[in-house]
């Protein structure tokens, strides 16, 4: 049996954790399964999971902002529009609609005004203040720092004794980081870079809608049918707001760019893994070095997109000299 039986392939789902990976090896793996249960991994496994949690917590909060400096722009925009429809009290063509309403619930639209100015300015001051982008990023660094502490500790332990043969302990490492480092981090990349690009065309596409509309509300305001003044002037108010907190957020999270740094990162993973024939053949033969070289240089890659964005520069890996 070759370790690529014993290990097993990719697949969707895996996730670099030493305990469920150490509970799934087949009796033949019994060897490895001891090391992932040594204190040196499992301490670096527990840094991996706190930092990748981590990263998850400010990914998420920072969607959570994104969606209340521009939901709460565009709803007190949408008040301030209100309020002035109530000020065109001769427009008898709206009496019985809109101006009726904005007339009844005057109080109550500033306060959703006043409410949603409030969130809004928040966010943006949190925002600010607190670069959650950053934050994420090194989230992220910190927890690949985990993954490559977790094989560089395996490592250590394995070319101790790396035996030979297509299952040896050392065939069977090499399985194990191509499945759980490699494959899966490559995955990670072909993921992540659609979500930001599908991010990046929709926040362009919108943002374009909005300047394509500030450049013709004086259009509209000059246009002789009923309440046309007040929409323009409604639109002037709503556009401005809304643009500016798109356009900030666009800036702040670069999607564009991660998905460029994503896809980059993924062909490199490509690249590397086209010699992995020549890699399997040297760990068979007890090769530590060969392997090291593979295993150092797919973690150099991880490295390398991870400070892409937060001005570090690349993270040392760690080495057991």
């Amino acid at each position: 049996m070759a370790a690529r039986e014993t290990i097993g392939d990719y697949k969707k789902g895996d996730r670099l954790n030493t305990d469920s990976i150490g509970e799934s090896l087949p009796p033949e793996a019994a060897e490895l399964r001891g090391i992932l249960r040594s204190s040196e991994v499992e301490g670096a496994n527990k840094t991996r999971r706190d930092f990748s949690q981590r990263a998850g917590s400010y990914k998420d909060q920072s969607r959570v902002l994104a969606a209340v400096i521009v939901g709460g722009s565009g709803i007190a925009a949408l008040a301030s529009g209100l309020l002035l429809y109530g000020q065109e009290r001769t427009d008898a063509a709206v009496a019985g609609g809109l101006l009726d309403f904005a007339t009844k619930y005057q109080l109550g639209i500033i306060v959703v005004q006043i409410v949603a100015l409030l969130a809004a300015t928040a966010a943006t001051t949190i925002v600010s203040g607190r670069d959650y982008g950053k934050l994420w990023t090194e989230a992220r660094r910190k927890a690949e720092l985990g993954r490559t502490e977790i094989m560089n500790g395996i490592f250590a332990k394995v070319q101790e004794r790396p035996g030979t043969g297509p299952n040896s302990l050392l065939a069977q490492f090499l399985q194990l980081f191509v499945r759980y480092q490699l494959d899966l981090q490559i995955d990670y990349y072909v993921t992540e870079a659609k979500g930001a690009e599908r991010s990046s065309t929709f926040w362009l596409y919108l943002s374009a809608a909005f300047s394509g509309l500030a450049a013709v509300i004086g259009m509209i305001g000059g246009l002789s049918i009923p309440g046309a003044l007040v929409l323009a002037a409604f639109l002037g108010v709503a556009t401005p707001i809304v643009l500016s907190a798109l356009q900030s957020w666009v800036t702040a999270t670069q999607p564009e760019a991660k998905a460029a740094s994503y896809r980059s990162a993924e062909e490199e993973l490509r690249r590397l893994r086209r010699s992995l024939d020549t890699v399997r053949a040297a760990a068979a033969a007890g090769d530590t070095t060969k392997v090291k070289l593979f295993v150092d240089s797919t973690q150099a890659i991880m490295a390398a997109e991870n400070g892409e964005f937060v001005g570090l520069g690349k993270l040392e890996l760690q080495t057991d000299e």
